[in-house]
């Protein structure tokens, strides 16, 4: 049997349109070093962690709350299959299930880290620590990129060594967003989505997601640093951790890892957000 040639690509076009075929929030971070050393200080960091900060909905205040349990597991080499181009398991595709997967992608230098797929809650304050860390313990760079469906906001942040080199959010229909950099000046480019003013605006039509402004700079970005993040999730297969792909990134995955991350925190009578019982 002939061996398929693997896949070389970079962006994050790919993984962008998988996410909006069902709902489109996420979170991850992509490092640039090997996966086993990856996941090794995302272990070592998420241990070493005695308290999470977490929102009090009485007062809307942050607060600390002791981490009073916790167990983690680490799969290594999980399966990969082809999956279903729509992974909305009550629109045709299948059910997602929580964990974090690490990603070694042909012909990348970077490992990339799927943290949430259709949520984010507390990731947005616990990802970009876990961002600093994993750039500050490995001493290399590292990005996160964070959407929310709610707001329409979406945003990365760049980090060498521990040190913030550049930060991009954009909310929702905007025309302005908010940029800082070490690397080069402030971009002149428009990033508003449709709106109902628009010539060509249809409500019915289903818009590529590909051609929206901000989705391509985030991509030529991506693109720059080498990054190519598969359009993939994970599901279980008889109880197994399975990473599935779908056509667009086939054969672009050298190699999948699954952590498991359960804990429990002070006053909780059950764990049941994503984020801290993945």
């Amino acid at each position: 049997m002939n061996e398929i040639s693997p896949q070389i690509k970079l962006g994050v076009l790919d993984f962008i349109k998988m996410i909006y075929n069902g709902h489109p929030e996420y979170s991850l971070i992509a490092v640039k070093a090997s996966i086993d050393d990856t996941v090794q200080a995302f272990i070592e960091f998420r241990e070493g962690q005695q308290v999470k900060e977490r929102r009090d909905y009485k007062t809307f205040r942050m607060k600390e709350r002791k981490i009073v349990h916790r167990s983690i597991r680490w799969e290594q080499n999980i399966p990969i299959r082809r999956g279903k181009e729509r992974y909305d398991d009550d629109d045709g595709g299948e059910e997602i299930v929580w964990g974090i997967l690490f990603l070694q992608v042909y012909g990348s230098e970077w490992t990339v880290i799927l943290r949430s797929l259709c949520w984010l809650r507390d990731e947005i304050d616990d990802v970009p620590k876990e961002a600093k860390s994993l750039s500050t313990n490995l001493q290399t760079k590292a990005i996160t990129l964070m959407e929310g469906e709610t707001t329409g906001y979406i945003g990365y942040e760049l980090l060498k060594n521990g040190e913030l080199l550049e930060k991009f959010e954009h909310d929702g229909d905007d025309e302005d967003f908010y940029f800082e950099s070490k690397l080069r000046e402030k971009p002149d480019i428009h990033l508003n989505r449709y709106s109902d003013e628009d010539e060509d605006y249809n409500p019915d039509r289903e818009y590529d997601v590909s051609t929206q402004p901000r989705n391509q700079f985030v991509d030529a970005f991506f693109r720059e640093l080498g990054i190519y993040l598969p359009a993939c999730y994970p599901v279980s297969d008889d109880g197994k951790p399975t990473l599935a792909f779908v056509a667009d990134s086939e054969n672009t995955i050298e190699r999948a890892d699954w952590v498991s991350v359960e804990e429990k925190l002070e006053n909780d009578r059950i764990e049941a957000d994503p984020d801290d019982a993945e």
